[in-house]
């Protein structure tokens, strides 16, 4: 039997025009499935770079301060230290970087909330509806446009 390890860091994917720098990319979440789905979803996308997957805050952290994404994609309940206790670390020590709430819990529930509370600049909801890929890759984008700030035209999603 192998071990299995909830980090991997995956080679560089496609990252478009060569005059535009990518968009760095961490994912976090608890699910392998979901990392591994997400992960080969976004490499797909030109000008996204996903530079590393993590199963926890923890990790999450240690990745952070590693490999220093521009935008790291962070499940809300996980093991360990969950998902808005790293966005509250996170965004107090890069503000740069752009936390981008991932969860099945609805926006506007009390997870969401404290998600946004946290430094969250968007949030996503996994939803069944098959639209969460799209939701995430334009979260993504509007964060390389406007950066980590939460704007009065940038509101959680």
């Amino acid at each position: 039997m192998t071990a299995v390890t909830c980090e991997s860091t995956p080679a560089s994917a496609d990252s478009g025009p060569a005059e535009l720098a990518p968009t760095r990319v961490l994912i976090v979440d608890d699910s392998f499935q979901f990392r591994s789905g997400l992960s080969r979803l976004l490499r797909r996308e030109a000008g996204i770079t996903v530079v590393g997957r993590a199963c926890n805050g923890d990790l999450a952290l240690r990745m952070v301060r590693r490999l220093h994404p521009d935008v790291v994609l962070l499940d809300i309940t996980m093991r360990g230290m969950d998902g808005i206790e790293a966005a509250r670390r996170i965004c107090a020590e890069y503000p740069s970087i752009s936390v981008i709430g991932l969860s099945s819990h609805a926006v506007n529930s009390d997870e969401g909330k404290a998600m946004q509370k946290a430094g969250a600049v968007e949030y996503v909801c996994k939803g069944t509806d098959g639209s969460m890929g799209d939701q995430v890759i334009a979260a993504i984008r509007r964060r390389a446009k406007n950066g980590a700030a939460v704007t009065s035209s940038s509101q959680l999603v």
